[in-house]
């Protein structure tokens, strides 16, 4: 399946879900050409936060995208899927079994320091969709895509030299993978290699989160690896969005937090199964 036949699927579904699921039949706004589109909210109050899940408390400090009213927001996919589980002791551990699962490791269970839109450096400025670090130390930064078809470039109006100059070239040897780049191919894949420029020491770790049916993300990150190291660098993990949702579904068995998944699951990951009957989401 090509990536317009990925995406198409998925609007489709979404679509299908908000006047299902949801009981919204208006349609959305998409503001770059002011035309309505099914897999749109309105912006309106009454559906303000109708594109978050029961159990998500949306974080009130948390800066939303001008998109994020769209179904396939990536954005709010990452906060429907992890809020929940930091909230208590229980969702904590749940979270920190799945990642353990999912990135074969063995994480400690502790309370977890976890931020969305998370920016560690003000000067550097690389934004992270979301971050979670363990009492034992681990650092966990997340890129999280959904449909979208690239990783996002240099913005036009930023002078590159300066920018390579001060903000990468003096600190490539404290990084973990990235010590012989080039800035020519730094720049290439510059959302890619700034997540792995934060990779430290062996406690740090970048995730990348996207469905692997999305073939042209899929391509784009092999071929960045490809330049450090390819599949030998055991601190970058890519991770499929339905093998941590399965992951998720078996950890949370028999828990609160189950019900949450499957619901999860059914907005997000179900593209080719049917809808049920259940309206509960339309009164949230």
């Amino acid at each position: 399946m090509n990536y317009k036949e990925f995406r198409e699927r998925v609007l489709e579904h979404l679509a299908k879900y908000k006047t299902e699921k949801l009981g919204i039949k208006k349609n959305g706004i998409w503001r770059g050409n002011k035309q309505e589109y099914p897999h749109i909210l309105p912006v309106a109050p009454d559906f303000k936060d109708k594109n978050y899940l029961p159990m998500v408390n949306k974080p009130v400090s948390m800066p939303e995208h001008s998109g994020s009213h769209h179904m396939n927001s990536s954005q709010t996919m990452c906060v429907n899927f992890f809020q929940p589980f930091l909230e208590t002791v229980e969702g904590n551990e749940a979270l920190t079994k799945i990642m353990s699962e999912i990135m074969q490791l063995q994480f400690e269970p502790s309370k977890i320091k976890a931020r969305f839109e998370y920016i560690e450096n003000r000067t550097e400025n690389t934004n992270f969709d979301f971050y979670m670090e363990f009492e034992s130390g681990e650092k966990i930064y997340f890129e999280i895509k959904y449909t979208e078809s690239s990783f996002g470039g240099i913005s036009r109006d930023v002078n590159r030299a300066t920018r390579w100059a001060r903000n990468y070239a003096p600190y490539l040897h404290e990084t973990l993978y990235l010590k012989s780049i080039s800035q020519t191919d730094f720049e290439k894949y510059d959302q890619i290699f700034r997540k792995i420029f934060y990779l430290k020491s062996l406690k740090d770790y970048a995730v990348f989160l996207i469905p692997f049916e999305n073939k042209y993300l899929m391509r784009r990150i092999e071929k960045a690896l490809s330049l450090i190291g390819g599949k030998e660098l055991p601190n970058v993990v890519l991770v499929d969005w339905q093998k941590l949702a399965t992951a998720a579904l078996e950890v949370t068995r028999n828990t609160k937090y189950y019900e949450h998944v499957v619901q999860f699951e059914d907005k997000y990951l179900a593209v080719d199964g049917n809808l049920d009957n259940d309206t509960t989401l339309q009164n949230k």
